[in-house]
């Protein structure tokens, strides 16, 4: 996917629907002009009937088009897959939503998108959709298809400059934790997503890899890649 007519880039954290604020800082904050911006997953997609985004839209984009602006939504584990597995469904001039191995060409970098990753609370809210349907309300707050999608090494995309995912490498901060409400398959559902990410890492040895989930800043290199994991809302510029 080529987006044409921009000079620079940024990565941002989750920002669990938080779009009005997001094009606040955006716009006023960060005063960013001819930029594309990439959310690393939890965009909060899914929580509300699509009529909300419509309008939410409706709300925004007029600050994007004034400074040329562009946001690319990769999916998180808090999103809903059917809308970014659905191009038509949700798809606007300043406000994309990326498809899991999309690779993306903007600013003279190539970018490849994996969205997903295992929830930690997996549990409640199985518990919250399940009130939700006894009582007829469409909402969700978690969808089985959440984990990354595996696919095979040697369908993945070459010369790739920038990773961009939800979830971590195994390689990456931070370390595989088993909390103590975590039940057991969900801590081996977080090692397998972490462990494939790892594969993935070590296939493609980008420059750079961006991703969010953990709310928390990390940064470090393995070999020649440097990564970033990116704290709720923060900015980061790759180009």
């Amino acid at each position: 996917m080529k987006i044409d007519g921009y000079d620079s880039m940024y990565v941002v954290g989750d920002i669990h629907g938080e779009f009005r604020k997001l094009v606040f800082d955006i716009t006023y904050r960060y005063k960013l002009k001819n930029s594309v911006i990439i959310i690393a997953g939890d965009c909060g997609f899914g929580f509300n009937k699509q009529k909300y985004y419509e309008i939410m839209y409706q709300k925004i984009h007029k600050r994007l088009e004034l400074m040329n602006n562009i946001i690319l939504c990769v999916r998180g584990n808090h999103d809903d897959p059917s809308y970014f597995d659905q191009s038509d469904r949700f798809d606007f001039s300043r406000l994309k939503l990326i498809p899991d191995y999309t690779v993306l060409e903007s600013c003279g970098k190539t970018i490849l998108c994996i969205g997903g990753a295992t929830s930690t609370d997996i549990s409640d809210r199985i518990d919250y959709n399940n009130r939700m349907i006894k009582h007829g309300s469409s909402k969700r707050a978690w969808w089985k298809e959440e984990r990354p999608i595996k696919i095979g090494m040697k369908h993945l995309p070459t010369k790739i400059d920038i990773i961009v995912s939800h979830s971590a490498p195994i390689q990456f901060d931070p370390v595989v934790t088993r909390f103590d409400n975590m039940d057991y398959e969900t801590y081996l559902h977080i090692c397998e997503d972490r462990e494939y990410l790892g594969q993935v890492f070590l296939e493609l040895y980008p420059k750079y890899w961006f991703y969010g989930h953990y709310h928390n800043t990390f940064s470090g290199s393995f070999g020649s890649t440097l990564y970033r994991g990116l704290d709720i809302e923060e900015f980061f510029q790759i180009r």
